[in-house]
């Protein structure tokens, strides 16, 4: 069932030229990375089948000779070629948890629940246009904490300078890595939420020439002009002029949700939100347990997003955005708010590694064999995460561009009054994503309805293949 554009590029293709010790422990690679491409969301033994294959594969995750980075280094290199060949960028940064129910070893850190685990910083590539695709991973930081959380407390000055250089220091090092390796090749803007809203971060990257577009966590001391006396940004935001407004469609938020998070962003049902956007030049003040080797104010932009006439009953949606980005004009401040929005991605891509790769649920052995897992799931979770774009960005061309004969017969048999003679990618692709269970009301598909209607689609072809193998020549019938 050969395609003459595969739906996703060849596993293998991300992996390409990873300099390993040996042939053999090349071979082993290729031979995972193969197997897991074809549903990475099954166990290892499912996946793998056989006793042998399955005890090479832990032997491999497992050998010190293979080093992670290694192995994720040429999906890294080929992110890059795709972030220049794009032009303009965003790199979007965020911090996930993973839940590591499944090691046998103890030698994993504890996350804030006290589980066994690790937290992983990532930043990703994704086009600033309105397809937003995910371009691949740009940078990995694995960090583990070796004892259990024991609370809040409170902190001196010195332990919060302390907290907030340490704190932004991945952050730091992330941003300094994209910018080194990108800068001059394409423009690039930075994009985060509230974690990222850290001074000694925000101050580096001023000095650095660094495009961002960051979400404020904590109301700062601020004023709106050099004249202007201090207050906190909610303030000295009030006089800044309207500029734009747009209804937004809000997804639901359920309660099943940790309390730190559930605290942070209560749930809520689905709505349709009238956002009204102003947007102002600011000046922060230097948080005063920092010192003199950070400036003592530093000049930014602002951009309020407010919700207007809430439900009865109902918190209104508000953010403040940090950026480097020019808000003098109405399309100004909605690119970005649009930039913003764009963020979305990244919490996709670990949505992907966790449930569309299965990530969490492996069982490995030590430390070293997690973290070869995730260097080999990682392009992976893009290939799945990109599923979407086969339909929004080649709607139009054949559909045996991406599909085999044998799938597209496949799909006219499930589907007969719905695939027409000649059918394109995007009638194909959305067939697809109904037999991934969704709902056309729901809204444009994403990758993981399209990854598991795709799933038994190649399942059901086949099943049509082997048989034609063993001699059986009847046509699909309906």
């Amino acid at each position: 069932m050969e395609r003459k554009t595969p739906v996703a590029p060849p596993a293998m293709d991300e992996f390409a030229g990873a300099k390993l010790p040996d042939a053999r422990l090349a071979k082993r690679l290729e031979h995972i990375v193969e197997a897991a491409a074809e549903d990475p969301s099954v166990s290892l033994p499912k996946m793998l089948g056989s006793e042998s294959e399955r005890e090479a594969a832990y032997r491999f995750l497992s050998n010190e000779r293979v080093e992670p980075n290694v192995v994720l280094q040429p999906h890294i290199e080929q992110s890059e070629r795709r972030a220049v060949a794009a032009k303009c960028v965003l790199a979007l940064h965020d911090t996930s948890t993973f839940k590591l129910e499944g090691s046998r070893g103890q030698q994993l850190g504890f996350i804030n629940t006290g589980a066994r685990g690790f937290y992983f910083h990532a930043t990703i590539a994704v086009a600033n246009n309105d397809h937003r695709t995910c371009l691949g991973l740009l940078k990995a930081t694995t960090i583990f904490r070796e004892t259990k959380s024991k609370g809040k407390k409170k902190r001196t000055g010195a332990e919060c300078a302390a907290i907030e250089d340490r704190e932004s220091r991945r952050w730091w090092d992330h941003v300094s890595a994209v910018e080194e390796s990108l800068s001059g090749h394409c423009d690039v803007i930075h994009v985060a939420d509230s974690e990222a809203d850290n001074y000694t971060l925000m101050s580096n990257m001023v000095d650095a020439g660094a495009r961002f577009v960051f979400r404020m966590a904590r109301d700062r001391r601020a004023r709106g002009s050099e004249e202007g006396s201090w207050s906190l940004v909610s303030t000295a935001t009030k006089g800044a002029a309207h500029v734009a407004e747009r209804d937004v469609p809000l997804s639901a938020r359920g309660k099943n949700r940790p309390p730190k998070t559930r605290k942070k962003f209560p749930p809520r049902d689905a709505r349709k939100a009238k956002l009204h956007f102003s947007s102002m030049p600011i000046v922060l003040k230097r948080p005063p347990y920092l010192n003199g080797d950070y400036h003592a104010e530093l000049h930014v932009n602002v951009v309020h997003v407010y919700e207007f006439e809430p439900p009865e009953g109902v918190e209104p949606v508000e953010w403040f955005l940090f950026t480097t980005e020019p808000v003098a004009s109405r399309d100004d401040v909605l690119a970005v708010v649009d930039i913003y929005r764009r963020r979305w991605v990244i919490e996709e891509y670990f949505r992907a590694v966790k449930t569309g790769c299965g990530y969490e649920q492996r069982q490995l052995e030590n430390r070293h064999a997690w973290l070869t897992m995730l260097a080999i799931t990682l392009p992976l979770a893009w290939r799945l995460l990109n599923l979407r774009n086969a339909s929004r960005t080649r709607p139009d061309a054949p559909a045996t561009e991406v599909l085999s004969l044998t799938e597209v017969d496949v799909l006219r048999h499930l589907r007969p009054r719905k695939v027409s003679a000649n059918p394109t990618i995007r009638e194909v692709m959305l067939l697809v994503a109904e037999l991934g269970g969704h709902v056309k009301n729901n809204g444009e598909p994403g990758w993981l309805v399209l990854h598991r209607g795709l799933s038994k689609l190649q399942t059901l072809a086949e099943g049509v293949e082997i048989a034609r193998h063993f001699g059986d020549t009847t046509p699909l019938r309906m």
